[in-house]
């Protein structure tokens, strides 16, 4: 089993009065920015039902202007390594901006596997459904294990890349939690690698919690691809640790870089 213990979510200091003035204004100018474009990818994604390239396209658009309204400039490294695909892409995952902040590097031919929940999102939630995301119910194991198997068939028959959230929740502040195997059981049933994903902190950029939009750098880091090759169902647990070891170490140095510039 895992040894790595979810984090405790850190102290929220509250940002001063005009600090929350800047995020309750960026706030408000990213939910105006979000449902405009979600609306305005909406049809092209209901007659295209299953296209995934709207969902890249939606993606990049959303990420593009959504990043300047929230004074946040992306660094990106090793954008080479998403050329090895089909693969199942594993990300930290830290909070709702998320999707904003990694739409900058979403690839083509990808699809997402999020809670059932979300259909029930406003427009959203038809959107991610028809472009071809899958939704799973995590307290239905048996429906669980279908979702899980209708990714695997799409990353045989349809060679498309599956985007999983491995920690299944937001850490909200806290680090990186504990990484579930569901992705590394896809990956191995599928024959494919896996490739993974580190942001650095959230916080410092957008803080939700603290009412703070400060703005700023935020690094995206895509590691090379783990190879699954000659690895068992059983072999599951150990490629998951072996990735988990691998997004730990790359977010500590992320995060030393970071409080180095600091100082």
């Amino acid at each position: 089993m895992s040894s790595v213990e979810s984090p405790e979510a850190l102290p929220v200091v509250h940002g001063t009065p005009a600090q929350r003035a800047v995020f309750y204004a960026r706030y408000s100018a990213m939910l105006t920015w979000g449902s405009l474009c979600t609306a305005a990818f909406l049809p092209p994604a209901v007659l295209l039902w299953g296209n995934t390239d709207v969902a890249w396209a939606y993606a990049r658009t959303l990420s593009w202007v959504g990043l300047k309204i929230l004074g946040i400039r992306v660094e990106i490294s090793g954008q080479e390594h998403l050329a090895d695909r089909p693969a199942i892409i594993v990300a930290n995952h830290q909070s709702n901006y998320d999707v904003i902040l990694v739409g900058a590097v979403y690839p083509r031919r990808t699809v997402v596997i999020g809670k059932k929940e979300l259909r029930k999102t406003p427009l959203f939630g038809t959107f991610f459904a028809a472009t071809g995301n899958i939704l799973i119910d995590r307290a239905d194991h048996k429906n669980a294990v279908a979702g899980l198997d209708k990714a695997v068939e799409a990353l045989r028959t349809r060679r498309t890349s599956i985007w999983v959230f491995p920690e299944g929740q937001r850490s909200r502040g806290a680090g990186m939690g504990p990484f579930k195997k569901g992705a590394f059981h896809m990956a191995i049933a599928a024959g494919v690698p896996v490739i993974p994903i580190i942001c650095s902190s959230t916080d410092r950029v957008i803080n939700a919690r603290a009412k703070i939009a400060a703005g700023g750098l935020l690094q995206i880091h895509i590691l090379p691809p783990v190879s699954t090759e000659g690895l068992q169902p059983a072999d599951a647990e150990l490629l998951r640790d072996k990735v988990q070891a691998i997004c730990r170490d790359e977010w500590d140095r992320l995060e030393s870089g970071s409080r180095v510039e600091r100082k």
